[in-house]
């Protein structure tokens, strides 16, 4: 699957590619903080200029306005293909799908409902739903059997009344999954692949009128006559969260305390673990069988501090240079016409690299953020981040309980900058999962920014991994802040619908560490099922000729009788 992995990285770096910061507008919101021109109006090449910058940022929605795709990987390059069908003589396939509406005749592998709600107000429907672009529907047909789903676009849906930051009732709906597999038996079937990447996003909008173009996936030969995508029709208007013809999509503020719920119906299987960027947020699986899982997850956006580095080359030590870059060195000729000025997004998608990244550059940070803007967003946890995160004792767990077959098990979100976008690490010294954050110190205006962490744990992989039984409980929570200090929160452990839900708000950063620890509350007694040795015990008891056999847990003989 080497070749799916490396359009998947392409894909990543056509997206992130586009975005550039600006020199900072007060009459811009935070969720419009790219710009394509700006970084080089201000750093153009060829000048001497030696400016190194890094923009951390989550990638929120930022993908969303693309298209969806089927490629199929060949000797000449890769095709673009309307229907497994119409590449049948292919194997090797990669695919980025927009999940349409279930309304509009899907039974899996799409959006059931989405839905808001303001505090504990009654729950709020959409009134209208559109698709964006409306061109973009019916990109390739789906294969339920090879979990594929149909490739389809974007929504914008209207909910009347919830006005966002421009007064606006407008909101961007989009999930998307990313499949590579291989079909190596057409007639039975039978496939391979690599665990589907699930994201979802929504985002609130302002619909703007413009000269804008909707986004196309065109079919490329590039110069040596191999076949490849246009991706210079993916990459325009990089600033719209989605695009259509003469309309642009642009990010705008939530609603304060607003809730969102999505409803999904999914062939394509996790690997045990999701990760967002809700505050209290939540998944709750509806239906769950062999074939397909409905779920529901809600919460409501968090504010995401982003981060910039701006810092002269010299500044710039090997090692930061390697953990942006990767190896290579920093080149003498940075600054020149052949390597001008960089400005490099470190976004959160994917595996340890943004946590390494921002550790790396902290020596060069201003600890107040550059930007606080909303973020709904969720994804699920790749197969190689679970099995390097867990450790071996959570992987057992999670596989015990189905994780492996797609089961969710667990789902974490915070509202730090930085975070490794896995499974917390099962560290067997101190019998805790432990988490790594970063984000700085303060807020954009000047307040110290407060942290929080919410994990869900399936009820059964969580006594598996800290080794309990019974249902009584306590729960210990606490962050090592970068001095050592540590804030310690116990509380009792509940069970609510077969989850454990645990929660902690309000701690200060840099890079604090994260620690949940669950024991046995030994105020109550544990409550254990009977085991099978001791409910079949026997014994005889006789009281002169009369003989009785008592069996149970701890027999005992009636009155007048005595054990033989």
């Amino acid at each position: 699957m080497e070749k799916n992995r490396g359009i998947l990285l392409l894909l990543f770096s056509v997206v992130l590619s586009g975005l550039v910061l600006p020199s900072q507008a007060v009459d811009l919101p935070d969720e419009q903080t790219f710009n394509e021109e700006a970084w080089n109006e201000k750093h153009p090449g060829g000048v001497n200029d030696k400016t190194f910058g890094v923009w951390f940022s989550d990638m929120g929605p930022s993908a969303v306005a693309s298209t969806s795709y089927l490629l199929a990987t060949t000797n000449n390059g890769v095709r673009i293909c309307k229907s497994l069908e119409e590449c049948k003589d292919e194997s090797e396939f990669f695919s980025m799908s927009f999940l349409p509406f279930c309304s509009d005749g899907f039974t899996t592998n799409c959006i059931s409902n989405v839905s808001a709600r303001k505090s504990a107000n009654q729950q709020i429907n959409f009134t209208k739903r559109t698709y964006f672009p409306q061109s973009a529907r019916d990109q390739f047909k789906e294969s339920p059997k090879y979990q594929l789903p149909a490739g389809w676009t974007a929504s914008v849906v209207e909910f009347p009344k919830l006005l966002n930051s421009v007064g606006k009732n407008t909101y961007s709906v989009a999930v998307y999954i990313i499949h590579g597999f291989t079909i190596t038996d057409r007639d039975k079937g039978l496939f391979t692949s690599g665990d589907p990447m699930i994201l979802a996003n929504i985002a609130a909008v302002d619909l703007v009128s413009g000269n804008y173009k909707a986004r196309e996936t065109i079919q490329g030969i590039d110069r040596f006559g191999r076949m490849n995508l246009n991706y210079s029709a993916l990459n325009s208007n990089i600033e719209c969260v989605v695009i259509d013809n003469g309309v642009c999509g642009k990010p705008v503020g939530f609603p304060e305390k607003t809730n969102f719920a999505l409803q999904l119906k999914l062939n394509a299987k996790t690997h045990g673990w999701m990760h967002g960027r809700l505050t209290n947020g939540k998944i709750k699986v509806i239906n769950e069988s062999s074939e397909s899982t409905d779920i529901e997850i809600s919460g409501e956006p968090s504010r995401i501090p982003t981060v910039l580095v701006e810092a002269p080359i010299d500044k710039v030590t090997e090692p930061m240079w390697a953990a942006v870059m990767g190896p290579g060195g920093i080149p003498k000729n940075y600054g020149s016409k052949e390597w001008p000025p960089l400005l490099n997004v470190v976004a959160s998608n994917r595996g340890t690299y943004m946590m390494s990244a921002f550790n790396a550059l902290q020596p060069l940070m201003s600890d107040r953020a550059y930007g606080m803007p909303f973020t709904w967003s969720v994804r699920s946890v790749e197969r190689d981040q679970v099995v390097v995160a867990s450790g071996q004792k959570a992987l057992n767990c999670l596989y015990k309980n189905g994780g492996d077959k797609g089961k969710i098990l667990g789902f974490v979100n915070t509202n730090a900058t930085s975070y490794v976008s896995g499974p917390p690490t099962f560290n067997e010294q101190t019998q805790s999962l432990d988490y790594s954050v970063a984000a700085p110190h303060f807020a954009k205006d000047g307040s110290v920014f407060k942290g929080n962490y919410t994990i869900q744990l399936e009820a059964n992989t969580a006594r598996c991994m800290f080794g309990l039984q019974g249902s009584s409980f306590k729960a210990t929570l606490s962050v090592t802040n970068d001095k050592g200090e540590v804030n310690v929160v116990t509380s009792i452990a509940r069970e609510d619908k077969g989850w454990f839900n645990f929660q902690i708000a309000g701690f200060t950063f840099s890079a604090p560490k994260i620690s949940l620890k669950l024991e046995q509350d030994l105020s109550k007694p544990a409550i254990t099922s009977p085991q099978p040795s001791q409910a079949n015990k026997k014994i005889t008891c006789i009281k002169g000729k009369l003989v009785k056999t008592v069996s149970g847990s701890d027999p005992k003989c009636p009155t007048g009788f005595k054990k033989k």
